[in-house]
């Protein structure tokens, strides 16, 4: 066996290199550094299929110094080494069955710590080198025209569709079920290709005379030279070959063929489909060279045409990528292919940073300070509750995470990821282009990698100021809660010099960069209501479900109208109102007796407030009918006079006498017994009367009753009824008030139970429920989420919140409690997780995993997976230029097969720096001259009077 040695090795942390393996492999394999040089990140891609794999070296635990790959059927590893000051990236890869590459691709300089020579140089607090990941961006951007012209050789086109029958009827077909009956009505016909070996000579032979060529076109060659060896294979010419009735027939059926086993193929069919694809691969390869394509004569793109990949035509796929998918859990939609790059951080250490306190006490001074102390029982446990909180929070908020949720937050605030990445939501030919920079099919990319770079610093430094303001709060509390701990602070200072301490609040040091991942196809996925089924899990538990109290809607009572004396009883007993006011009457009576003289008096009787007269009577009584009596009740006059009775006096007749002895009979008539009156009248001017009612009574009676009785309707008018409207108000203002506290306790209890179970889970609930919803957007059906799991880049996945807006005017919402909560959003350190509870939709951008864009895309479109070999997996019509965005390299000029890549990014870094809410306790009076961009001491004299007020 013979090894080959490297004749150029590529320097500097980035870079990229190429060669031909055994069997006409491709291997293609780029790296990058981190930023000291210690760690690698590498994607070997490449080979017959079309594979991507990523892998991670490095000098230091847990990373490995080397590496190996299966690709296509060689193996290639990647060994680093370090040589002095340099490391070297080492390949090992079989160029022949005897023959194999061994040596350096790369190399770069290793970083070097740099030691401090000044006396006055502060030192920093080093932490460890580990980086870790804030957020991934995403840029997305056109084909370049050299992409459009690599794609004639990595795609096999059916030339003219509208020939084959099959394609016509599958046109014709609507839905998915008939597409599938039609297919299946086709595969019992005499034209579906059972096997390739059924064919007439030499298109039975076509998938051997593909791999002896990959085999025996080794290096360049002529077009002479490849027709020969062609021509050798086939028995005849290539234009005979392909001109040929049998080839035609032949071509026609394994076309529809193919397209049957897209609809209705099973896992017994795989052989039969390699066989199927590696036809039409090597027919399109014929097609090129009696074409005369100058760039066959290059290996790199023979291997391209001999490993191509067969277009279906958009009409036999039975979803269209073309347009916005809708499901029960929200949509989806095709976004185009971007770069990817995630923001990394590293803590670099901790810097002192701005002043607390400082403490001068000169010579032969003592100072003496006590410091306040809480006593009062309540506020000890109020301020020992936020402590507690404050701790907790500190547990489960690490250096690597602050910047995150600030991220998370500052991104949320602007809108989100979306914008952030300048993604505009316009579809062209299924490639989303960043605003401005689309104009045609072979635009060119208007974004660079300085760009990317300064736009993400751009972020993270406005994340850091957001983050310093959190800091700042944090910092009042702990600086009070070390005063109220402290009983007394005493410095007896016996010197001759004074003593001077300085509180110095602790900053950290954060590097940020920019990691390029690659290309990737993107998927846009909007989910509705992404915490409600969450939240509903939470609340129905069944040891404690909670209710939410029903709305006043929900008892047909959308205003005060809608109260009546029929439901207000079970809409007060709802919201727990033990004593709910009674409707006031429909009627009422008023009953006055009168037995004295009045005149014009306005306050006997008196008609009730809201009500209105209807109907009376007045009765009189008197003893004696030999009187009479007036009386006048709301301009109604009465009047006794005609029933009077003149009365009898007792009277005495003397006895006639006839003699002396004889006297007649006296006659004695006695007074007449008194009678007694009583008559009743009705009141006929009472109706509609409102108020207080004039009344009259006049008699010369010793003895009289009058007795007025009239009753009342309630409301003024048939139309206006002021009492019933306002028990209504009253009434319903009671069910609200009852509502909202029952609200507000519900609520609270609902916040209970999500602060429990999210409590140090904020980002991993919203990325896993952020998962499960997508998955069930994607599946075509529930369940099925087995081919999507493996597809997605699910940890490069990146999310923003939808704002729901608040109605102040909702009569069910306080107004100043909305406004209470638009403010707290804003100020509450979880506003993430809490938008995430209360988004109305969640707008995803999901990467897919590299060498899985195939896949995906035909899984999105075919009813079913590929029954053949993932890697031969067929593309339709509408997603060519996806597929070849991501595969195809970006080459100087024409197609020449030399593979001479543009030059990569220069890496980029930038660092941040963030404050902390630790303190320590600095001896000495060297202050930094400047907190926020520079380490470097400078002496101040605090002991002057002068000096201290300036």
């Amino acid at each position: 066996m013979v090894a080959t040695d490297v004749i150029e090795v590529t320097q500097g942390r980035m870079g990229y290199w190429t060669k031909i393996a055994r069997d006409g492999v491709l291997v293609e394999i780029s790296w990058k550094t981190d930023v000291s040089g210690y760690a690698v990140s590498s994607t070997i891609s490449g080979g017959n299929q079309n594979e991507s794999h990523h892998i991670e070296l490095g000098f230091q635990s847990p990373l490995s110094r080397s590496a190996s790959v299966e690709l296509s059927s060689i193996e290639v590893t990647l060994i680093l080494q370090n040589e002095g000051d340099k490391a070297e990236l080492i390949c090992n890869l079989p160029l022949t069955y005897n023959e194999f590459f061994n040596g350096p691709i790369g190399e770069w300089y290793l970083e070097q710590e740099e030691e401090a020579d000044s006396d006055d140089y502060i030192p920093v607090i080093e932490a460890p080198h580990n980086s870790t990941d804030l957020l991934p961006f995403i840029w997305l951007h056109p084909p370049t025209s050299n992409e459009i012209k690599d794609g004639v050789l990595r795609f096999v086109r059916l030339t003219d569709p509208t020939s084959l029958p099959l394609y016509n009827d599958l046109e014709q077909s609507d839905t998915t079920e008939a597409k599938k009956k039609t297919a299946t009505t086709f595969r019992s016909g005499s034209s579906f290709v059972k096997d390739v070996k059924d064919l007439d000579p030499p298109a039975n032979q076509l998938p051997q005379i593909r791999h002896k060529l990959i085999a025996n076109l080794n290096g360049q060659q002529s077009q002479e030279d490849i027709e020969a060896c062609v021509e050798g294979l086939l028995g005849e010419s290539v234009d005979s070959f392909l001109t040929s009735a049998t080839w035609t027939t032949a071509e026609a059926n394994i076309w529809q063929s193919l397209f049957v086993l897209t609809l209705v193929g099973g896992q017994s069919d795989q052989q039969l489909s390699e066989q199927l694809v590696d036809s039409l691969r090597i027919a399109h390869f014929l097609k090129l060279l009696i074409g005369k394509l100058v760039s066959l004569e290059y290996q790199l793109q023979r291997n391209l045409a001999l490993n191509s990949t067969i277009s279906i035509p958009d009409a036999v796929a039975t979803d269209e990528l073309g347009q916005q998918h809708k499901s029960k859990a929200g949509t989806w939609e095709l976004l185009g292919v971007g770069t990817l790059k995630r923001a990394r951080q590293q803590l670099k250490g901790y810097l002192p940073g701005e002043l607390a306190e400082v403490v001068n006490v000169m010579p032969c001074e003592r100072q003496e300070s006590q410091e306040t102390r809480v006593t009062h029982e309540d506020e000890s446990a109020v301020l020992g509750g936020e402590h507690h909180y404050e701790q907790d929070n500190r547990q489960h908020t690490s250096a690597n995470s602050e910047l995150t949720e600030a991220l998370h937050e500052v991104m949320a605030a602007d809108a989100g990821a979306r914008n952030m990445s300048n993604v505009v939501p316009s579809y062209k030919n299924l490639n989303q282009m960043l605003s401005g920079s689309w104009s045609a099919g072979d635009a060119d990319t208007g974004w660079s990698g300085r760009d990317n770079s300064r736009l993400v610093q751009t972020i993270t430094e406005k994340a850091a100021r957001h983050l310093g303001e959190k800091v700042t709060s944090q910092r009042s509390k702990v600086w009070k809660e070390l005063c109220e701990r402290k009983q007394s602070n005493r410095i007896d200072n016996t010197a001759r010099q004074r003593l001077v301490g300085i509180y110095r609040w602790i900053d950290k040091s954060v590097q940020i960069d920019l990691d390029d991942l690659g290309r990737r196809l993107i998927l846009a996925i909007t989910v509705d209501e992404p915490a409600k089924d969450w939240v509903d899990s939470l609340l129905n538990a069944p040891e404690l479900p909670l209710v939410k109290p029903a709305k006043l809607e929900a008892s047909d009572i959308n205003s005060y109208k809608d109260i009546k004396s029929s439901n207000y009883q079970a809409a007060a007993a709802q919201y727990g109102i033990c004593d709910p006011e009674a409707p006031p009457a429909d009627t009422e009576t008023v009953v006055v007796t009168i037995n004295r003289i009045v005149v014009g008096d306005l306050s006997l009787l008196v008609i009730p407030k809201g009500y209105r007269g209807d109907a009376g009577q007045v009765t009189t009584a008197m003893a004696d009918s030999q009187y009479n009596l007036v009386c006048s009740i709301a301009g109604q006059d009465i009047i006794y006079s005609e029933d009077v009775t003149k009365a009898n006096k007792l009277t005495v007749i003397a006895p006639k006498t006839s003699s002396a002895t004889s006297v007649g009979d006296a006659e004695v008539t006695p007074a007449t017994v008194p009678t007694a009156v009583l008559k009743t009248v009705d009141l006929t001017k009472i109706k509609d009367f409102q108020g207080t009612v004039p009344v009259t009574v006049m008699s010369s009676a010793p003895l009289l009753c009058v007795t007025i009785e009239v009753s009342c309707k309630r409301g003024i008018s048939d139309t206006d009824d002021p009492l019933l409207v306002e028990w209504q108000i009253k009434t319903y203002d009671r069910l609200l008030t009852a509502y909202r506290e029952a609200i507000r306790k519900y609520n609270e209890a609902v916040a209970e139970r999500i602060k429990f179970a999210s409590t140090g889970r904020h980002i991993e609930i919203q990325r896993d429920i952020l998962i499960q919803k997508s998955l069930d957007i994607l599946a075509p059906q529930p369940g099925s989420y087995e081919p999507f799991e493996s597809l997605g880049s699910w940890q490069d996945m990146s999310w923003t919140y939808e704002s729901r807006l608040l109605n102040v005017s909702d009569p069910n919402l306080d107004g100043v409690a909305s406004t209470n909560l638009a403010r707290q959003c804003q100020l509450d350190p979880d506003c993430v997780f809490k938008r995430f509870l209360s988004t109305p939709a969640a707008d995803l951008l999901l990467p897919v995993q590299p060498g899985c864009e195939t896949s995906l895309l035909f899984d999105l479109q075919f009813p079913a997976p590929w029954v053949g070999d993932r890697s031969r997996t067929p593309v339709t019509e509408s997603t060519l230029l996806i597929i070849e965005e991501i595969l195809g390299p970006e080459f100087k000029g024409e197609c020449s097969g030399k593979a001479e890549i543009l030059p990569l990014d220069k890496t980029e870094f930038w660092s941040v720096r963030l404050p902390t809410s630790m303190l320590y306790l600095q001896q000495g009076p060297m202050l930094p001259q400047s907190v926020t961009s520079s380490c470097v001491p400078v002496e101040l004299d605090i002991a002057e009077p002068n000096k201290e007020e300036k």
